[in-house]
């Protein structure tokens, strides 16, 4: 039979018609022993190639499948070489003079800077009416010039004045050195208060005073005038309060110096 038809279909009619006949039957047998071995080869072929173009152009994808579980972490790669070095970069402005340097060894105080600082003292008398003498030193960490005018607060009939420390002396600061009036000694503490406008919690002082604030005392006159023989002026450096306190008297404050 496979020879007759061989004859009328030729050799490529005949493997196609026998792929059609395979693909008819699903491929399921083709036995056919009249085949020659090269024309087994062909039909395989051919079966092949149109069975795949076949199942492409009539099959269906399926539903997707679950998700699959996560790979095991993989090993560590490798340490990567050094990268290139980085262009040098461009050099900076040159900063500011310090206050105290190698090349400035004076060390004074900037103009318009300010230092802060506390005091403090307490009484060694040997009884609280019998007061004997105390100083409490006020030093500036950096040369302060030219010297500053040391202005110390004090409060007198309600009203905060500035008291001028000199050597050996004081005096109210302000346009009235003896107030004689209340409008007087308001215009002496405004003065004051333009000088150094703070307070023993925040010190504050204008360039070229030194305004040393009284913050809480124990059984201590605050007027500086009560010893006004040992008062010192104002150096570059500092200066000395001097206290008249008895036993368990203190007093403590704060100051502020800036310079011209």
């Amino acid at each position: 039979m496979f020879s007759r038809l061989h004859e009328k279909l030729g050799t490529a009619g005949l493997i196609v018609a026998v792929v059609a006949l395979v693909v008819a039957l699903g491929g399921a047998a083709v036995a056919a022993s009249g085949v020659s071995g090269p024309e087994k080869k062909e039909i395989k072929k051919f079966s092949k190639k149109f069975s795949k173009k076949f199942s492409q152009q009539f099959a269906k994808p399926g539903a997707q499948g679950p998700k699959g579980d996560p790979g095991a972490k993989g090993d560590p790669g490798a340490k990567g070489d050094p990268g290139a070095k980085g262009d040098k970069g461009d050099k900076g402005d040159t900063g500011e003079s310090g206050a105290c340097s190698t090349s400035i060894p004076t060390c004074d105080l900037p103009s318009g800077a300010t230092l802060r600082g506390v005091w403090g003292t307490s009484g060694e008398g040997p009884a609280p009416n019998e007061p004997t003498l105390s100083l409490a030193p006020i030093s500036f960490v950096l040369n302060v010039s030219p010297a500053p005018k040391a202005l110390m607060e004090f409060e007198s009939f309600g009203l905060t004045f500035g008291a001028e420390l000199l050597d050996e002396s004081t005096k109210f600061f302000g346009p009235h050195p003896s107030p004689g009036s209340q409008e007087e000694a308001e215009e002496d503490e405004a003065a004051f208060r333009a000088a150094c406008p703070g307070d023993a919690d925040n010190p504050e002082a204008e360039p070229g005073f030194v305004c040393i604030y009284v913050g809480k005392v124990e059984g201590v006159p605050t007027n500086p005038q009560s010893n006004a023989e040992e008062v010192e002026a104002a150096n570059e450096f500092g200066l000395v309060i001097p206290w008249e306190v008895g036993l368990n008297d203190s007093a403590r404050g704060s100051w502020a110096v800036t310079a011209e």
